[in-house]
């Protein structure tokens, strides 16, 4: 955590979810219900449940608005996985005693813990409310407490209700909780939690669904799942071959990326790391998930893991965010596949031990140049410069958005690539440029939205090519920055129809 701390960054994160939280917040904040503030019409919002903008919502009153504040609530959430992470691997008896504060430290150095620990998203909240969860019920699950319905299992229930209304994949908790109790036969424990997940989440998926279909986003949301889905549609060769591609894209992405990046400080790590890492990562979870099964002990965190990979190969997006609620668990896992090698090398844990603080060493000594490196940039920030330390790209981006917020009307609407991050700078409504199939189709969609703007890019300009170029005419340029990358441009009001 002093790590977290010496490399906080104070900027914008320029993925742009962190900005729909922001908007989320101040909808919640300013008592204007959960809609969305940065479309025009502030239409309700389905897209992401309310549990991580209701978190932001003390702060932001605390600290009037200030977006900077509102990242300590990650730190906070940071602080806590670690606590967490070492009651879920002291409590299983199948763990070795060193792996809990092994893994703590492990966990603590990982570039995405270190990363994540710091923005405005939703992760590092919801992976600490779930491992929160988990290291209750682990308590909760000894044989001696049965099937009793005590205060441990309700607290474990609630904690995982928590974490699915900060993030939906939160529902592979909830069917891992349920699923633990039917293979041990807790039928109390089973119905009453099935019950209780039914009953507090079923709010959500009908707000999704009623709100969803008056203009909200929650048809977007559920859409880009079903997508992606290689078993929803089309014919049942299609559907396994879909299947084995998404299986393929999965296993890319998380074994030879994501897996080597947890011994890795860099980013992105040479070729020749990711398959030395993919080898031993693979190694060692085999090792460890053979003495893990071999004590015929199956906790609820096993079933998690499990059902979180399953998610993931229907989950539509894919990076170190999703890996992040995976890390922990496969961290105890390598590392008593570690400790199980080196007693068979040996008899003994001291060669796991050894190599576990050496890996600690580099990591930290990486981290550490990190954190001076992020200093410098955050000292400017501090003097006034409030651009500094992005790219040269964002920040004349987000000039030319703050432009916009100076110079056009109020009730102006923008057409962007990052909307939410438009409207966080100028304050002004945007929306996404739709999907250009027939150019013509696209610019009446953009006529009936109200666009009066747009906040034009490399990538916005290649992609609206077709669309923009024959309409030169209706356009004029009225703000271009500095090194002409990014430029605004109005659109040349409707002629009145007699």
């Amino acid at each position: 955590m002093a790590l977290a701390l010496a490399a906080f960054d104070p900027h914008l994160f320029t993925g742009g979810d962190n900005a729909q939280y922001y908007a989320l917040t101040r909808a919640l904040a300013t008592g204007r219900g959960y809609v969305d503030l940065v479309a025009p019409g502030a239409s309700p919002y389905t897209q992401y449940p309310p549990g991580y903008p209701a978190l932001l919502v003390p702060f932001y009153i605390l600290f009037d608005g200030s977006y900077v504040p509102l990242k300590f609530v990650s730190m906070l959430a940071a602080a806590a996985l670690l606590w967490a992470v070492y009651l879920v691997a002291h409590r299983d008896p199948a763990v070795p005693s060193w792996v809990a504060a092994g893994t703590v430290w492990m966990v603590g150095l990982y570039q995405a813990f270190q990363l994540y620990a710091h923005r405005v998203l939703s992760d590092m909240p919801f992976v600490a409310l779930a491992v929160l969860a988990l290291a209750v019920l682990q308590r909760a699950s000894s044989e001696e407490r049965g099937d009793r319905l005590d205060r441990d299992w309700l607290i474990g229930c609630s904690l995982a209700l928590a974490a699915f209304y900060v993030r939906t994949a939160g529902v592979a908790l909830l069917a891992a909780i349920v699923a633990w109790a039917l293979l041990r036969r807790r039928w109390k424990r089973a119905a009453l939690s099935a019950g209780l997940f039914i009953a507090v989440s079923l709010p959500w998926f009908l707000w999704v669904r009623l709100a969803g279909t008056t203009g909200g986003a929650g048809g977007v949301y559920i859409q880009q799942v079903m997508f992606s889905n290689p078993l929803s549609s089309g014919p049942r060769r299609g559907r396994l071959a879909h299947l084995v591609d998404r299986l393929h894209e999965v296993g890319v992405e998380y074994g030879t990326y994501q897996l080597p990046h947890l011994f890795w400080p860099t980013d992105p790590a040479p070729d020749i790391i990711r398959a030395v890492g993919c080898a031993v990562g693979v190694g060692l979870l085999a090792l460890g998930a053979w003495r893990l099964l071999r004590s015929r002990t199956v906790a609820p965190w096993h079933l998690y893991v499990g059902g979180s990979l399953g998610l993931l190969v229907f989950w539509p997006w894919l990076g170190d965010r999703f890996f992040l609620a995976l890390a922990p668990f496969l961290w105890i896992t390598m590392l008593t596949g570690l400790d199980g090698l080196s007693r068979r090398m040996i008899g003994r844990s001291s060669i796991a031990v050894g190599a576990t603080a050496a890996l600690a060493v580099v990591l930290l000594a990486a981290g550490s140049g990190k954190a001076i490196r992020q200093w410098d940039s955050t000292r400017t920030w501090m003097r006034g410069d409030e651009f500094a330390g992005y790219s040269p790209f964002w920040a004349d981006y987000f000039r030319a958005a703050r432009w916009i917020g100076d110079n056009v009307p109020a009730d102006a609407v923008i057409l962007a690539r990052k909307p939410s991050l438009t409207w966080y700078w100028s304050g002004r409504h945007a929306i996404v440029p739709p999907w250009v199939g027939n150019p013509d189709r696209a610019w009446q969609r953009i006529r009936s939205r109200g666009v009066t703007h747009i906040l034009l890019e490399p990538a916005t300009e290649a992609d609206w090519r077709d669309v923009l170029h024959p309409r030169a005419a209706d356009l004029t340029v009225v703000h271009e920055t500095a090194r002409r990358e990014v430029v605004v441009l109005e659109i040349a009001p409707q002629p009145d129809v007699p």
